[in-house]
């Protein structure tokens, strides 16, 4: 049996062989919109059985930046909301899930 790519991972697998399945998920949100971070949390957490083992903020506004000379506060400030606030809400909105959930027991025990 002959093996392709699987150009997710650069490895081979046999041909015929499913992918792994994805566990996770894109969910649109604006993440200039302050509420948006606790929400996408939430919605992660319910989408994985309430269980949010991993928090990755990969995200960036982008498109909409101007020159030096022609940035003004309002660019600025939408940079802020969605670049560095969203992340701390993020952040916060998944270690309150984090702490709200049974703590489990020591490794080996």
């Amino acid at each position: 049996m002959g093996r392709r790519p699987d150009r997710r991972r650069g490895r081979l697998r046999p041909r015929g062989a499913r992918r792994p399945r994805r566990h996770g998920r894109r969910r649109p949100g604006d993440l200039s919109d302050p509420a948006a971070p606790a929400a996408l949390v939430a919605t992660a957490a319910d989408a994985l059985g309430g269980r949010l083992d991993i928090l990755v903020a990969n995200h960036a506004l982008s498109g909409s930046d101007g020159t030096l000379d022609r940035i003004d506060a309002a660019m600025l400030d939408a940079h802020w909301a969605v670049d560095t606030r969203s992340v701390l809400l993020l952040v916060q909105a998944y270690a309150r899930h984090r702490a709200a959930l049974p703590r489990a027991p020591p490794a080996g025990a």
